[in-house]
């Protein structure tokens, strides 16, 4: 097993010494470790902003490194010869059909000594990451591997790679080719990685030149993108209208009310939100009347803005696109109404915090009704690898889906602190002072919708978020889950 000490890491990379661990089995904690390594190598660097994607980038070195290792285990096993092409095409076509553990190969890897190491050394301008495997590249693994970076180089987005993949053989080995992808995206320059072999081992070379590499979300979205964000109808003249009439002061509630019950989605949207944590009284509110009563204009404000956007969407996507989304939206602001309770945020930041979270997605509502079947081999990939899809998703069409959904907020009028909601909730440190702690609990709202659905590496847990809110990776986090578990 791996240790991570990080003050003796920390203290070795300050004095420009690798750091360097070797293991025979890369298994998914041994990965998490060495991970760890890279998180503080680039936290000492100054580009911890760029752990997401240059951790893809790392799995994907050690998941090919361990897979060689475990190839050359299963060649011995079955008495054939790499060197030998009958024999290598025969044991590729087997090895190739079968879903092989490091746990099966565990000790043969040890009595051959086949180990993966992985070595990190920094300095005041360049982060250089080694992952050695102790099997030496056949030469027709190594052209493979180059023809497939030189094929890289010339795509300039994931959904050009996806149109291009003929059947999901052709997809397994995607690795590299979104490793080039996420490496340019980060400004890394072409010779940042490379494959070499010497002394009958494999070395792949990562260099990060600190100075180069981009801790900025594009800001730049396509024309045809933004030509997709203008075709979104704006809100429905009803919600329009209704929306004027609560921002008149001398409106009658009573009108305001007969209006919004003639609407019966909107008016289920007022009782669903009227029995959430953010306004539960002790019995369930069944009465519309006394639903609409309790959110006020200030409450129901808000709603017209999520329903408004959701009525928009309506027309023009799917619902095959919009209901997964729109559900995870829904659960997660439920969530942020018990935190905000729990951490005593109330008035207009409680229903901010509601809109904001259930606005958050939907700029991947454009990018998946645009690219489904992208997006579908992207997850699939994602779950194949054990990766977070937030990491790749961005390298869809170049542009984050976060960026993408504060321009839609922007051209529907929406507030600029829903508009800096939307586009700052994945990086919430980076937030605006105004809305830095709506945004903190959006991503702690995360935190808990993914640990319920047992799908906590899907979210990232941000030790500087837990700290600010008394928690901790572990027990306390656990704790708020089944706390919100309890209120929900």
């Amino acid at each position: 097993m791996i240790n991570v000490e990080p003050d003796e890491i920390k203290q070795k990379l300050l004095a420009e010494e690798e750091v360097a661990c070797r293991s025979y089995v890369m298994d998914e904690d041994n990965v998490d470790r060495v991970v760890s390594i890279m998180e503080i190598a680039l936290d000492v660097g100054g580009k911890k902003i760029i752990l997401d994607e240059l951790g893809y980038c790392l799995r994907e070195l050690l998941d090919n490194a361990q897979k060689a290792n475990i190839k050359r285990a299963y060649f011995l096993r079955e008495q054939l010869d790499l060197n030998n092409p009958e024999d290598y095409e025969q044991g590729m076509e087997g090895f190739a059909d079968q879903a092989f553990s490091t746990a099966e190969f565990r000790e043969t890897l040890k009595e051959q000594n086949w180990f993966v190491e992985v070595g990190f050394l920094l300095t005041s301008t360049l982060l250089t990451i080694r992952v050695t495997n102790s099997a030496p590249i056949l030469e027709k693994e190594r052209q493979r591997i180059m023809q497939k970076i030189i094929k890289a180089k010339v795509y300039n987005s994931l959904d050009e790679v996806f149109d291009d993949i003929s059947d999901e053989s052709e997809s397994a080995g995607l690795g590299i080719v979104m490793l080039i992808i996420m490496l340019r995206k980060l400004g890394v320059p072409d010779d940042g990685f490379s494959i070499a072999a010497d002394d009958g081992q494999t070395h792949a070379r990562l260099l990060i030149p600190l100075h180069a590499v981009s801790d900025e979300e594009s800001e730049e979205i396509t024309d045809e993108l933004i030509g997709e964000i203008s075709s979104i109808p704006q809100f429905p003249e009803s919600i329009i209208s209704l929306t004027r009439m609560i921002n008149d002061p001398a409106c009658d509630f009573q009108k305001i009310s007969r209006h919004v019950k003639r609407d019966p989605g909107l008016m289920m949207e007022v009782l669903r939100t009227a029995n959430s944590a953010q306004y539960r009284r002790l019995n369930k509110i069944e009465n519309s009347d006394l639903a609409i009563s309790i959110l006020g204009t200030k409450g129901l404000r808000f709603i017209l803005q999520s329903y408004g956007a959701k009525r928009a969407l309506e027309q023009k996507f799917d619902a095959s696109v919009l209901d997964e989304l729109w559900a995870h939206s829904v659960e997660l602001a439920e969530i942020c109404s018990v935190l905000c309770v729990r951490y005593k945020i109330h008035g207009e930041d409680a229903d901010i915090t509601y809109l904001g979270a259930l606005l958050h997605d939907i700029g991947k509502i454009v990018l998946q009704g645009r690219n489904p079947d992208t997006y579908d081999a992207l997850h699939k990939l994602c779950a194949r690898k054990n990766l977070s899809a937030g990491a790749v998703e961005n390298l869809i069409e170049g542009v984050n889906h976060a960026v993408l959904g504060a321009r839609m907020a922007e051209n529907w009028n929406l507030s600029e602190r829903i508009v800096g909601i939307i586009r700052s909730c994945p990086v919430p440190l980076s937030a605006d002072e105004d809305i830095r702690k709506i945004c903190k609990i959006i991503y702690l709202a995360h935190m808990v919708y993914y640990h319920q659905h047992s799908q906590a590496r899907e979210y990232e847990v941000d030790e500087h978020i837990l700290e600010e809110f008394g928690l901790s990776r572990g027990e306390t986090l656990n704790e708020l889950v089944e706390y919100c578990n309890t209120q929900l």
